[in-house]
């Protein structure tokens, strides 16, 4: 019985001594202004329910704030559309390969794509193209908007503005950026998509 008492003392010790180890790393509650740090609990659980912007990671209408704002999608992310096509890895986030490669989308409900922005290493006179696609779920596939890869100077990028714009509905459709490349060859290189998005519209 004594034995098993001085084991349960030390364990508890080391509880407690863990413990004002990771309240040392803290900041000196002393140190937050009145305004910064809430007094009791319900201020805290008021802040995160009563708000209907609230983050809420069960709810399918998630909330990136008001207003425009920006999704930025590397190209590596994206894999090769088929087993036969070979996905290669060049630098600075971009890939090359001829075929196709998909990015699949989540994206917040009710809000609109209206911006695409597409960034490229083009040495050559072939071109790349990416498009911004939607798909119902019998499978239909309908490309919303195509940029393609201009000039033969190197790193580049083109910007284009949707009219209408893309209103994002998740009950109907998924979404995904595909990547197409005419060679393999690393004089044709995909490197990005930037999505400029409205959260209220």
């Amino acid at each position: 019985m004594k034995l098993l008492t001085l084991k349960l003392s030390l364990i508890a010790g080391l509880s407690v001594s863990g413990g004002s180890f990771c309240q040392t790393s803290l900041q000196d509650e002393s140190d937050l202004n009145s305004d910064q740090f809430p007094t009791n609990h319900t201020t805290i659980k008021n802040n995160f329910t009563e708000d209907e912007k609230a983050f809420d990671f069960l709810s399918s209408n998630k909330t990136y704030g008001d207003g425009i704002y920006t999704i930025n999608l590397i190209a590596t992310a994206a894999t090769p559309y088929s087993s036969s096509v070979t996905l290669n890895y060049g630098s600075k986030g971009c890939i090359y390969g001829s075929g196709y490669f998909d990015l699949p989308l989540q994206l917040p409900d009710g809000h609109e794509i209206f911006g695409v922005r597409y960034a490229f290493e083009d040495s050559s006179s072939a071109s790349t193209e990416v498009y911004l696609a939607s798909v119902d779920f019998t499978g239909n596939f309908v490309i919303e908007n195509t940029l393609s890869s201009t000039g033969d100077t190197g790193y580049g990028f083109i910007v284009d503005y949707l009219s209408p714009r893309v209103v994002i509905d998740n009950a109907n459709y998924k979404y995904m950026i595909r990547f197409y490349s005419p060679t393999s060859t690393t004089d044709q290189k995909m490197c990005a998509v930037q999505l400029v998005m409205d959260s209220a519209p």
